[in-house]
Protein backbone atom coordinates (compact mmCIF):
# COMPACT_ATOMS: atom_id res chain seq x y z
CA UNK A 1 0.00 0.00 0.00
CA UNK A 2 1.24 3.48 -0.84
CA UNK A 3 0.79 6.10 1.90
CA UNK A 4 1.65 9.82 1.87
CA UNK A 5 1.25 12.28 4.74
CA UNK A 6 1.38 16.01 5.23
CA UNK A 7 0.79 18.64 7.88
CA UNK A 8 0.01 22.36 7.95
CA UNK A 9 -0.50 24.90 10.72
CA UNK A 10 -3.38 27.25 9.93
CA UNK A 11 -4.72 30.36 11.62
CA UNK A 12 -8.17 30.59 13.14
CA UNK A 13 -10.04 28.19 15.36
CA UNK A 14 -10.14 24.40 15.19
CA UNK A 15 -13.76 24.65 14.08
CA UNK A 16 -12.83 26.94 11.18
CA UNK A 17 -9.95 24.65 10.20
CA UNK A 18 -12.31 21.66 10.33
CA UNK A 19 -14.83 23.26 7.95
CA UNK A 20 -12.10 24.50 5.58
CA UNK A 21 -10.56 21.01 5.56
CA UNK A 22 -13.87 19.41 4.58
CA UNK A 23 -14.17 21.97 1.79
CA UNK A 24 -10.57 21.32 0.67
CA UNK A 25 -11.28 17.60 0.44
CA UNK A 26 -14.17 18.34 -1.94
CA UNK A 27 -12.02 20.76 -3.96
CA UNK A 28 -9.40 18.06 -4.65
CA UNK A 29 -12.10 15.68 -5.85
CA UNK A 30 -12.70 13.77 -2.64
CA UNK A 31 -15.93 12.83 -0.94
CA UNK A 32 -16.47 12.96 2.81
CA UNK A 33 -17.55 9.52 4.00
CA UNK A 34 -17.42 10.02 7.77
CA UNK A 35 -16.82 12.99 10.01
CA UNK A 36 -16.63 13.66 13.71
CA UNK A 37 -16.03 17.27 14.64
CA UNK A 38 -15.71 16.35 18.35
CA UNK A 39 -12.55 14.32 17.60
CA UNK A 40 -11.44 16.52 14.70
CA UNK A 41 -11.46 13.68 12.15
CA UNK A 42 -12.72 13.62 8.60
CA UNK A 43 -12.56 10.46 6.50
CA UNK A 44 -12.99 10.52 2.76
CA UNK A 45 -12.30 8.81 -0.52
CA UNK A 46 -11.31 9.63 -4.06
CA UNK A 47 -12.75 7.64 -6.93
CA UNK A 48 -11.06 5.35 -9.41
CA UNK A 49 -9.16 7.20 -12.15
CA UNK A 50 -6.99 6.32 -15.12
CA UNK A 51 -3.96 5.95 -12.83
CA UNK A 52 -5.47 4.79 -9.55
CA UNK A 53 -7.98 2.40 -8.00
CA UNK A 54 -8.92 5.24 -5.65
CA UNK A 55 -7.60 6.54 -2.37
CA UNK A 56 -8.65 6.71 1.27
CA UNK A 57 -8.05 10.08 2.90
CA UNK A 58 -7.90 10.81 6.62
CA UNK A 59 -7.79 14.39 7.90
CA UNK A 60 -7.09 15.15 11.56
CA UNK A 61 -7.43 18.64 13.02
CA UNK A 62 -6.06 19.59 16.43
CA UNK A 63 -5.59 22.72 18.49
CA UNK A 64 -2.25 24.52 18.39
CA UNK A 65 -0.81 27.79 19.65
CA UNK A 66 -2.58 30.58 17.76
CA UNK A 67 -4.43 28.27 15.40
CA UNK A 68 -4.84 24.66 14.43
CA UNK A 69 -2.75 21.86 12.96
CA UNK A 70 -4.23 19.91 10.03
CA UNK A 71 -2.77 16.50 9.20
CA UNK A 72 -3.67 14.57 6.07
CA UNK A 73 -2.96 10.96 5.17
CA UNK A 74 -3.71 9.68 1.67
CA UNK A 75 -3.41 5.95 1.04
CA UNK A 76 -4.24 3.60 -1.80
CA UNK A 77 -7.67 2.04 -1.42
CA UNK A 78 -6.38 -1.33 -2.66
CA UNK A 79 -3.91 -2.66 -0.04
CA UNK A 80 -1.80 -4.54 -2.61
CA UNK A 81 -0.96 -1.35 -4.54
CA UNK A 82 2.81 -1.00 -4.83
CA UNK A 83 2.99 2.03 -7.14
CA UNK A 84 0.46 4.84 -7.37
CA UNK A 85 2.06 7.04 -10.07
CA UNK A 86 2.32 9.83 -7.44
CA UNK A 87 -1.43 10.12 -6.88
CA UNK A 88 -1.30 10.05 -3.05
CA UNK A 89 1.45 12.69 -3.04
CA UNK A 90 -0.65 14.85 -5.39
CA UNK A 91 -3.68 14.50 -3.10
CA UNK A 92 -1.65 15.68 -0.10
CA UNK A 93 0.03 18.53 -1.99
CA UNK A 94 -3.20 19.82 -3.58
CA UNK A 95 -5.08 19.63 -0.26
CA UNK A 96 -2.37 21.49 1.68
CA UNK A 97 -1.83 24.05 -1.10
CA UNK A 98 -5.54 24.88 -1.23
CA UNK A 99 -5.89 24.97 2.55
CA UNK A 100 -2.80 27.13 2.97
CA UNK A 101 -3.95 29.60 0.34
CA UNK A 102 -7.23 30.25 2.16
CA UNK A 103 -7.06 32.75 5.01
CA UNK A 104 -8.89 32.06 8.25
CA UNK A 105 -12.35 33.58 8.49
CA UNK A 106 -12.66 36.66 10.57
Amino acid sequence: MVVKKGELKVGGTVSEAYHRSAEALNVIGGTVTKEDQATGKIEGTRSISFISWGEKILIEISDSDNGAVVRITSSSRVPTTLFDFGQNARNVRRFLDWLGARPAAG
